[in-house]
């Protein structure tokens, strides 16, 4: 979680603005961390973000999330699977929302795991980041894979 806040830091060095951040350089830039370090070679990672200009305090939540995400699905997700893929993709919900989508392949997540009592503490930093920007955090399973959508106030 530390070297996530690095890479946002990263994606903010170096520009004249520090107050904002294009969300598809955080993205990528967490992308390509997450492929060198956490994911295993036979775990692609796809992402896919809309030109959007966001907060920085918003980019850091953004990674936090979308890394806490990845992670787990990297994690639980793909026991036996082949060809395991997770993807990513930020989108521009309307003039003030900021949708956060990560899907996997794998075999799903149980329903009572899915629920907010169940979690652990990366799930509950989850919900506690969509909070914190006015969000919203749906989870779609099924026995073809898991989709986590935050929805956050821009």
């Amino acid at each position: 979680r530390v070297g996530v806040m690095a890479r946002v830091y990263d994606a903010l060095y170096g520009r004249q603005d520090y107050e904002y951040v294009e969300a598809s350089a955080v993205i990528e830039t967490l992308a390509e961390g997450l492929r060198r370090g956490t994911l295993s070679q036979d775990i692609r990672l796809e992402t896919e973000a809309d030109d959007v200009v966001i907060k920085a305090g918003l980019s850091t939540s953004v990674g936090l999330i979308m890394n806490e995400l990845v992670t787990n699905a990297a994690r639980h997700a793909f026991a036996g699977a082949r060809s395991p893929r997770v993807r990513v993709a930020l989108t521009r919900d309307g003039a003030d929302r900021l949708r956060l989508e990560v899907s996997d392949n794998g075999g799903g997540m149980p329903p009572e795991a899915a629920s907010r009592a169940a979690t652990g503490f990366g799930l509950e930093m989850v919900h506690a980041l969509v909070e914190q920007h006015n969000g919203t955090l749906e989870v779609d399973t099924d026995g073809s894979g898991t989709r986590v959508t935050a929805v956050l106030e821009l």
